[in-house]
């Protein structure tokens, strides 16, 4: 009998072939092996963590990663081992288009437990994209009532069964079966819209003037309020934190410093747009909110987080007259304007 080299301690040993065979370990790693006649080839290493007799958790202030330290394995094939856990991203599919600024997913219905389209938008044209039946690439779609060769500030899913898309010029409420224009309402004249946000039934909107506030019924877009304002918005809010993910009465508002004033964000009550509150975030140009979202635990703390052009988070606590009170500051290191946006998860919603 030789000793020609070493494995892991087997549990199940299976012959491939004759110089090919698969250790099976409930130690160690199993292995794919290759014999030879002095020695022994690893071909390939399955790691296996178990037993795992203890281990602890290592809190690392690096962007909320961290690491898991476990004493795995037993005998000979005892081990340390180090785990990172963090989000993952896999990548399915690899779209070569030039300077997106903006990405949405729309419905082909809104009661739809799936996605259709995606839509995307850069400083001169909107294009929509669906997955094909293998749902691993995606082919160019046509919603007939969009405007395709403007810039999207926003889209979004509505009731009856209706998208909206906003641009410069005006907003359009499209069918999403049909996929046909129904109504557009558009910008005030010698104006344009700049910034748009929204839900499924409000959206709000800042032109050059002021603010202008829709609500959108069964083919129709109807102008509820206008007010005028004494600084450049640079951000805008609506998402519900109520009973109700369809209608906020409430709205954030974020404004650009400019040489009379810091940068800050308001509060406004829905539908009359009257001014609640406004407080400063900052006192630099760096400062200025470029994106507002209001975010409530399980309907019982609620609020407003900013993300500012400089990579912080601001977040206030949003108390149930809609008022803003303590306040807090979390530096993000993307040194890049953060964006604050709500995603999905099969029970909850995160942001």
């Amino acid at each position: 009998m030789n000793n020609i080299g070493k494995t892991s301690i087997p549990s199940t040993i299976s012959f491939l072939n004759d110089e090919t065979v698969y250790i099976g370990s409930s130690y160690g790693d199993s292995q794919l092996i290759k014999l030879k006649r002095q020695t022994v080839e690893i071909l390939d290493s399955h790691a296996n963590l178990g037993p795992i007799l203890d281990f602890c958790r290592l809190g690392l202030e690096r962007q909320g990663l961290g690491e898991i330290v476990t004493c795995s394995g037993a005998y000979k094939d005892g081990s340390l081992c180090v785990l990172c856990y963090a989000l993952g991203i896999n990548e399915k599919v690899d779209i070569d288009i030039d300077c997106i600024k903006r990405i949405w997913s729309l419905k082909s219905s809104i009661d739809d437990p799936f996605d259709t389209f995606l839509v995307l938008t850069n400083a001169h044209a909107t294009l929509v994209l669906t997955t094909t039946d293998s749902k691993d690439n995606f082919v160019e779609a046509e919603i007939a009532g969009f405007c395709s060769d403007k810039e999207s500030l926003f889209c979004h899913d509505a009731i009856y069964n209706q998208v909206v898309q906003v641009t410069s010029e005006s907003v359009r409420l499209v069918s999403s079966t049909i996929k046909e224009l129904i109504c557009e309402c558009r910008a005030p004249r010698d104006s344009s819209y700049t910034v748009a946000t929204g839900n499924a039934a409000q959206i709000l909107l800042s032109c050059m003037y002021g603010l202008v506030y829709m609500e959108i019924e069964d083919g129709k877009l109807l102008i509820k309020k206008e007010t005028r304002l004494d600084s450049h918005v640079s951000c805008l809010g609506i998402n519900s934190i109520g009973r109700n993910p369809n209608h906020s009465n409430l709205a954030a508002i974020g404004f650009w410093a400019d040489q009379d004033h810091y940068p800050n964000v308001a509060i406004y009550s829905l539908p009359d747009l009257d001014k609640k509150q406004k407080v400063q975030v900052g006192s630099a140009p760096e400062a200025t909110p470029r994106s507002v979202l209001f975010w409530a635990f399980e309907e019982e703390i609620s609020y407003l987080l900013c993300g500012l052009e400089n990579g912080h988070l601001v977040y206030f606590w949003l108390d149930a007259f809609g008022s803003l009170t303590d306040s807090e500051t979390v530096y993000l290191g993307t040194g890049l304007p953060l964006l604050c946006a709500l995603f999905h998860t099969t029970t909850h919603h995160m942001s």
